[in-house]
């Protein structure tokens, strides 16, 4: 499937990753190793944050993330639990997370997105192979209809909290990010 602009293009964007990153190579610091954090006297309490993936939503910006803080970001279409709780459990593992905040965001595309005309998307590219249609047919694309944020990070705070691979302790919150004013609001707590 080609995109529009074609594959020259889609090399340049590319190229301009990498020549990013040769920028960033001049500042970059040498964080510590993986061992060394586990065993820090004094860690802060980790802090797990599920978002979306939209390109727009940098949680490492609207909340002032510095890094190696004890924030472990994880992003997915929507910022849904269902597909970061495997994450959680093994980061959880790890750094002993205390906290979920589950942040979704105003204007995001799953409040655009009609299940439906996806589906039907999906299926196209697909063809006849009954496997993968029926799969297809049983995934949660994870639509917020009406833009009804509370009733999604509702669901989610719930998925996160019903979860057996967590800790009855661990705290969790459903927020809502809101683009024009820059602020995040706790919804579900």
């Amino acid at each position: 499937m080609a995109f529009s602009g074609e594959s020259a293009s889609i090399e340049s964007r590319i190229g301009e990753l990498l020549d990013g990153n040769k920028k960033y190579q001049g500042t970059h610091q040498i964080p510590r190793k993986f061992e060394e954090i586990k065993i820090m006297p004094n860690r802060p309490p980790a802090i797990a944050i599920v978002t979306c993936a939209d390109p727009r939503v940098i949680p490492e910006q609207y909340f002032d993330i510095k890094p190696g803080t004890g924030y472990l970001v994880m992003r997915n279409a929507g910022g849904h639990a269902p597909e970061a709780l495997r994450s959680i459990a093994l980061l959880d593992l790890e750094f002993d997370i205390c906290a979920v905040l589950i942040v979704h965001h105003t204007d995001c595309g799953m409040t655009h997105m009609q299940e439906s005309k996806a589906r039907k998307s999906l299926k196209e590219r697909v063809g006849d192979d009954k496997e993968k249609l029926a799969a297809i047919d049983a995934l949660d694309l994870g639509a917020i209809p009406n833009a009804d944020f509370e009733a999604s990070l509702k669901k989610d705070v719930e998925i996160v909290k019903k979860s057996k691979w967590f800790k009855d302790e661990m705290l969790v919150k459903g927020m809502l990010y809101d683009l024009d004013k820059g602020e995040v609001r706790e919804i579900v707590g």
